[in-house]
């Protein structure tokens, strides 16, 4: 459950923090920090640092600062392992959606798997489809149409089953509720993408960052 500050708030003040449902490095940040925690390669004294990242031995495309961030992250990863390794994987923009769609393709109970939300309530996936509105948009949109035939080639091209329909749906999905944070230590930026349940439902703030202990913060400032 995200924990929750319970002291009077003023603007710019940590409301809640929680960790994302998932989350992907950016492709040009790919071996410069560790896929599951973070960490850099590079850094002082002030910043969590490590010497080197090891590659999965399988896929040799996910870097890990150690066994322990291996393992954390296998739940997901070993869903897309076996596809990063198929001789037609090519390096994607995508890999965010990829790793939602094959943890929903693999695990029937992923989008109806209920995820407790900072006011009590709970959610799944299931309760957060988008509206047949903004599908519709997206289908007459010429640059998110073009990323979507790109993510079927990539499916086509490594044995992954899908509908279009249902693949449509998450995609747009992921366009709702996915955002990008880039996050400052020092002059040093750590940028991934990620897919949240909590800003679904609740769309009262603006700003997103790292949180120390791998959460991320979200500070009181309104919309």
């Amino acid at each position: 459950m995200p924990s929750i500050s319970t002291k009077p708030l003023t603007a710019g003040d940590v409301v809640f923090k929680c960790k994302p449902l998932l989350h992907c490095t950016i492709p040009s940040h790919k071996g410069k920090v560790c896929d599951n925690c973070l960490k850099r390669v590079v850094g002082d004294n002030h910043i969590r640092v490590v010497l080197e990242l090891k590659k999965c031995a399988k896929c040799r495309q996910m870097y890990y600062c150690g066994k322990d961030c291996q393992t954390m992250d296998w739940k997901y990863h070993k869903k897309e392992c076996k596809v990063f390794r198929h001789q037609d994987f090519k390096e994607s923009n995508d890999y965010l959606f990829l790793r939602l769609y094959l943890c929903i393709k693999s695990d029937p109970t992923f989008a109806t798997k209920r995820h407790q939300l900072f006011d009590g309530s709970d959610v799944c996936l299931n309760d957060m489809k988008v509206s047949d509105e903004f599908i519709a948009n997206i289908s007459t949109t010429d640059k998110w149409m073009k990323q979507l035939h790109i993510i079927c080639k990539t499916c086509e091209s490594v044995g992954i089953e899908y509908d279009f329909k249902e693949l449509l749906q998450w995609f747009a999905f992921v366009l709702k509720n996915s955002f990008d944070i880039h996050s400052y230590v020092g002059d040093i930026p750590r940028l991934l993408t990620y897919v949240t349940l909590v800003s679904t439902k609740h769309r009262l703030c603006t700003k997103r960052r790292f949180g120390g202990s791998g959460g991320h913060e979200i500070d009181s400032t309104g919309r």
